[in-house]
């Protein structure tokens, strides 16, 4: 956000920073923190009047995902078939992933897991495409740190997450 002060009482000031309160139900306030410039001796701050603030576009997040999918569309290897098609929305006949399944699932510094985690993990390590969600504080940080585990010592590499 960018805030200026265009009023009478001192010299025309402006300021960029970030949205870091929004109003609710006890209060009407928005808090901007302001990043820190050269002139920052001028800010305004025993004023509370004839202020404009302005949203300064950041196009950061939305360049990554036109890239992203740009990519996904152009090349090949970006992504699996499976997983290409799958995200399209093409019916798509499941391909299981053959691997040998470890025999002991709890990992070091990990808590142990319940029947539901090892079943979850168990059909994560067999298919191209899984999703795990569930309320909070079911196990799902745990269980996911134990697929990546699993997955770092079947197949001896680095696993991208």
């Amino acid at each position: 956000m960018r805030l200026r002060y265009n009023g009478e009482l001192r010299e025309p000031w402006e300021g960029v920073g970030y949205v870091i309160k929004i109003p609710n139900s006890q209060s009407d306030e928005v808090g901007l923190e302001l990043r820190k410039t050269g002139n920052d001796k001028l800010v305004p701050t025993d004023l509370s009047h004839n202020f404009s603030a302005d949203y300064v576009w950041k196009a950061t997040s939305y360049d990554r995902m036109q890239l992203a999918m740009k990519t996904f569309a152009v090349d090949d290897m970006s992504v699996s078939g499976y997983i290409f098609h799958t995200l399209l929305g093409h019916e798509v006949q499941l391909q299981p992933v053959q691997s040998r399944l470890p025999r002991k699932w709890s990992v070091p510094g990990l808590p142990e897991l319940n029947q539901s985690q090892i079943d979850a993990i168990k059909s994560v390590l067999q298919k191209p495409l899984s999703l795990i969600q569930g309320p909070p504080g079911t196990g799902k940080t745990v269980t996911s740190a134990t697929i990546i585990y699993h997955l770092a010592k079947m197949s001896g590499n680095q696993v991208l997450v």
